[in-house]
Protein backbone atom coordinates (compact mmCIF):
# COMPACT_ATOMS: atom_id res chain seq x y z
CA UNK A 1 0.00 0.00 0.00
CA UNK A 2 0.94 3.43 -0.56
CA UNK A 3 0.14 5.56 2.75
CA UNK A 4 0.02 9.38 3.28
CA UNK A 5 1.51 10.41 7.04
CA UNK A 6 1.29 13.86 8.56
CA UNK A 7 2.88 14.87 11.34
CA UNK A 8 4.35 12.49 13.68
CA UNK A 9 2.09 9.41 14.41
CA UNK A 10 2.34 7.01 17.11
CA UNK A 11 5.02 4.29 16.89
CA UNK A 12 2.84 1.84 17.72
CA UNK A 13 0.54 2.93 14.48
CA UNK A 14 3.23 3.18 12.23
CA UNK A 15 4.67 -0.86 13.14
CA UNK A 16 1.05 -2.16 12.12
CA UNK A 17 1.76 -1.13 8.38
CA UNK A 18 5.93 -1.78 8.31
CA UNK A 19 7.12 -2.91 4.49
CA UNK A 20 4.43 -0.32 2.96
CA UNK A 21 5.54 2.40 1.22
CA UNK A 22 5.40 5.87 3.21
CA UNK A 23 4.73 9.16 2.07
CA UNK A 24 5.20 12.36 4.33
CA UNK A 25 2.58 15.07 2.85
CA UNK A 26 3.78 17.51 4.74
CA UNK A 27 6.62 18.09 2.17
CA UNK A 28 6.97 20.02 -0.74
CA UNK A 29 7.68 17.84 -3.94
CA UNK A 30 8.43 19.10 -7.26
CA UNK A 31 4.88 18.17 -8.23
CA UNK A 32 3.15 19.72 -5.21
CA UNK A 33 0.65 22.30 -6.60
CA UNK A 34 -0.58 24.36 -3.52
CA UNK A 35 -3.06 25.98 -5.72
CA UNK A 36 -5.02 22.87 -5.78
CA UNK A 37 -5.66 23.42 -2.08
CA UNK A 38 -7.68 26.34 -2.84
CA UNK A 39 -10.66 24.22 -3.71
CA UNK A 40 -10.75 24.07 0.68
CA UNK A 41 -8.64 26.62 1.90
CA UNK A 42 -8.32 30.02 1.62
CA UNK A 43 -5.74 31.57 -0.67
CA UNK A 44 -3.66 33.05 2.40
CA UNK A 45 -3.03 30.31 4.38
CA UNK A 46 -0.13 28.08 5.64
CA UNK A 47 2.05 26.72 2.49
CA UNK A 48 2.53 23.71 4.90
CA UNK A 49 -0.72 22.70 5.58
CA UNK A 50 -1.71 23.57 1.64
CA UNK A 51 0.42 20.83 0.73
CA UNK A 52 -0.41 18.70 2.41
CA UNK A 53 -4.34 18.88 1.06
CA UNK A 54 -2.61 19.04 -2.56
CA UNK A 55 -0.27 16.45 -2.19
CA UNK A 56 -3.50 14.39 -0.97
CA UNK A 57 -5.08 15.08 -4.05
CA UNK A 58 -2.53 14.54 -6.25
CA UNK A 59 -1.08 11.29 -5.16
CA UNK A 60 -2.58 7.85 -5.25
CA UNK A 61 -2.77 6.73 -2.01
CA UNK A 62 -4.00 3.73 -0.28
CA UNK A 63 -4.15 5.45 3.39
CA UNK A 64 -3.48 8.79 5.23
CA UNK A 65 -2.13 8.44 8.46
CA UNK A 66 -3.08 11.79 10.24
CA UNK A 67 -1.76 13.18 13.91
CA UNK A 68 -3.39 16.18 14.47
CA UNK A 69 -4.67 17.82 17.89
CA UNK A 70 -1.83 19.63 19.92
CA UNK A 71 0.87 17.30 18.34
CA UNK A 72 0.44 18.72 15.21
CA UNK A 73 -1.71 22.11 15.32
CA UNK A 74 -5.27 23.15 15.03
CA UNK A 75 -5.01 23.71 11.47
CA UNK A 76 -4.15 20.06 11.11
CA UNK A 77 -6.88 18.78 13.30
CA UNK A 78 -9.54 20.77 10.57
CA UNK A 79 -7.89 19.79 7.55
CA UNK A 80 -7.89 15.82 8.38
CA UNK A 81 -11.72 16.56 8.92
CA UNK A 82 -11.19 18.07 5.46
CA UNK A 83 -9.68 15.27 4.12
CA UNK A 84 -12.02 12.82 5.93
CA UNK A 85 -14.56 14.10 4.10
CA UNK A 86 -13.87 14.52 1.10
CA UNK A 87 -11.21 11.94 0.29
CA UNK A 88 -12.59 8.28 -1.20
CA UNK A 89 -9.40 6.91 0.95
CA UNK A 90 -9.27 5.85 4.56
CA UNK A 91 -8.12 8.24 7.01
CA UNK A 92 -6.99 7.36 10.61
CA UNK A 93 -6.75 10.06 12.76
CA UNK A 94 -4.06 9.58 15.82
CA UNK A 95 -2.55 11.81 18.65
CA UNK A 96 0.94 11.49 19.79
CA UNK A 97 1.14 11.66 23.58
CA UNK A 98 4.77 9.82 23.77
CA UNK A 99 6.87 11.07 26.57
CA UNK A 100 9.95 9.10 26.56
CA UNK A 101 12.13 10.89 24.40
CA UNK A 102 14.65 9.33 21.76
CA UNK A 103 18.10 10.83 21.71
CA UNK A 104 18.73 13.91 19.40
CA UNK A 105 21.76 12.88 17.61
CA UNK A 106 20.81 14.13 14.46
CA UNK A 107 19.70 17.68 15.56
CA UNK A 108 23.87 17.88 17.16
CA UNK A 109 25.27 16.43 14.31
CA UNK A 110 27.93 17.39 11.48
CA UNK A 111 25.65 17.23 8.76
CA UNK A 112 24.56 19.49 6.58
CA UNK A 113 21.48 21.45 8.45
CA UNK A 114 19.62 20.55 5.01
CA UNK A 115 20.85 16.94 5.54
CA UNK A 116 19.48 16.97 8.94
CA UNK A 117 16.19 17.99 8.71
CA UNK A 118 16.34 15.47 5.49
CA UNK A 119 17.07 12.95 7.77
CA UNK A 120 14.92 13.87 10.52
CA UNK A 121 11.55 13.65 8.41
CA UNK A 122 13.22 10.02 7.06
CA UNK A 123 13.29 9.05 10.81
CA UNK A 124 9.58 9.41 11.39
CA UNK A 125 8.15 6.66 8.94
CA UNK A 126 11.60 4.55 9.07
CA UNK A 127 14.57 3.60 10.76
CA UNK A 128 17.73 6.10 10.45
CA UNK A 129 21.16 4.94 10.94
CA UNK A 130 22.47 7.06 13.11
CA UNK A 131 25.70 4.96 14.58
CA UNK A 132 28.33 6.96 12.45
CA UNK A 133 26.80 10.53 12.66
CA UNK A 134 29.61 12.51 15.07
CA UNK A 135 28.49 15.50 17.37
CA UNK A 136 29.66 18.92 16.28
CA UNK A 137 30.07 21.61 18.84
CA UNK A 138 27.36 24.55 17.44
CA UNK A 139 27.89 27.96 16.84
CA UNK A 140 24.12 28.54 15.80
CA UNK A 141 20.61 27.21 16.26
CA UNK A 142 18.09 26.93 13.96
CA UNK A 143 14.64 26.73 16.31
CA UNK A 144 11.65 25.70 14.51
CA UNK A 145 9.57 23.20 12.37
CA UNK A 146 10.78 21.76 8.84
CA UNK A 147 10.42 24.47 6.59
CA UNK A 148 7.74 24.54 3.80
CA UNK A 149 11.14 25.80 1.47
CA UNK A 150 14.09 23.62 2.43
CA UNK A 151 16.29 26.34 0.46
CA UNK A 152 16.32 28.52 3.84
CA UNK A 153 18.48 25.73 5.38
CA UNK A 154 21.19 26.27 3.02
CA UNK A 155 21.91 29.55 4.68
CA UNK A 156 23.53 27.86 8.00
CA UNK A 157 26.76 26.26 8.62
CA UNK A 158 26.94 22.61 9.72
CA UNK A 159 27.63 23.88 13.11
CA UNK A 160 24.01 25.05 13.63
CA UNK A 161 22.07 22.64 16.04
CA UNK A 162 18.75 22.02 15.76
CA UNK A 163 15.79 23.18 18.33
CA UNK A 164 12.03 23.31 18.40
CA UNK A 165 9.13 21.09 16.60
CA UNK A 166 11.59 19.47 14.65
CA UNK A 167 13.44 18.39 17.47
CA UNK A 168 10.63 16.84 18.74
CA UNK A 169 10.10 15.11 15.34
CA UNK A 170 13.59 13.08 16.02
CA UNK A 171 12.79 12.42 19.55
CA UNK A 172 9.11 11.14 18.30
CA UNK A 173 7.37 13.22 21.34
CA UNK A 174 5.78 15.91 19.02
CA UNK A 175 3.61 16.68 21.85
CA UNK A 176 6.68 17.72 24.39
CA UNK A 177 6.06 20.92 24.60
CA UNK A 178 9.06 21.66 27.30
CA UNK A 179 11.05 19.63 24.34
CA UNK A 180 9.79 22.47 22.06
CA UNK A 181 10.79 25.53 24.16
CA UNK A 182 14.43 24.26 24.46
CA UNK A 183 17.01 26.26 23.35
CA UNK A 184 20.80 26.36 24.35
CA UNK A 185 21.91 29.36 26.23
CA UNK A 186 23.90 32.28 24.50
CA UNK A 187 23.62 30.73 21.48
CA UNK A 188 22.98 32.93 18.63
CA UNK A 189 19.36 31.16 17.36
CA UNK A 190 17.17 31.80 14.47
CA UNK A 191 13.67 31.29 15.17
CA UNK A 192 11.40 30.30 12.32
CA UNK A 193 7.82 29.78 11.74
CA UNK A 194 5.58 29.41 8.86
CA UNK A 195 3.26 32.70 8.17
CA UNK A 196 -0.10 31.86 9.39
CA UNK A 197 1.30 29.48 11.94
CA UNK A 198 0.39 29.39 15.61
CA UNK A 199 3.60 28.85 16.63
CA UNK A 200 4.72 32.57 15.49
CA UNK A 201 3.62 32.79 18.92
CA UNK A 202 6.29 30.67 20.35
CA UNK A 203 9.28 31.67 18.11
CA UNK A 204 8.58 35.05 18.47
CA UNK A 205 8.46 35.09 22.30
CA UNK A 206 11.36 32.93 22.43
CA UNK A 207 13.30 34.78 19.94
CA UNK A 208 12.72 37.88 22.60
CA UNK A 209 13.93 36.14 25.52
CA UNK A 210 17.05 34.14 23.63
CA UNK A 211 18.31 37.54 22.22
CA UNK A 212 17.89 35.65 18.59
CA UNK A 213 16.33 36.33 15.23
CA UNK A 214 12.70 35.69 14.85
CA UNK A 215 11.61 35.29 10.91
CA UNK A 216 8.22 34.32 9.55
CA UNK A 217 8.75 33.10 6.04
CA UNK A 218 5.04 32.66 3.84
CA UNK A 219 5.95 29.90 1.26
CA UNK A 220 8.96 30.40 -0.30
CA UNK A 221 11.87 32.45 1.22
CA UNK A 222 12.29 35.65 -0.20
CA UNK A 223 15.78 37.88 -0.45
CA UNK A 224 13.86 40.47 2.33
CA UNK A 225 14.52 37.02 5.35
CA UNK A 226 17.42 35.71 3.30
CA UNK A 227 19.28 38.83 3.70
CA UNK A 228 18.35 39.40 7.20
CA UNK A 229 19.74 35.85 8.41
CA UNK A 230 22.84 36.28 6.44
CA UNK A 231 23.58 39.13 8.47
CA UNK A 232 22.37 37.82 11.37
CA UNK A 233 24.73 34.89 11.18
CA UNK A 234 27.67 37.41 10.27
CA UNK A 235 27.45 39.64 13.17
CA UNK A 236 27.28 36.22 14.98
CA UNK A 237 30.10 34.34 13.81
Amino acid sequence: MKIGIVGVPPQEILDKYKGNDFVDLDTLFDFTDNSKAEIYLPKIYCATIKSIIANALTIKLDLIIFDNGYSKCDNGRFVSEILKRELKVPLITTQNNATGRHPQTICESDLELRKKFDLIVDSVIKDVDKSKLKYVEPDYGFWGVPPNDFSILDLFPKETHVFGWARCMEAKVPADLELETMVKEDLPTVFYAQAFCSKNSLAKYLAKKHNGLYVEVDDVIDNSVKSKIEAYLLLNK
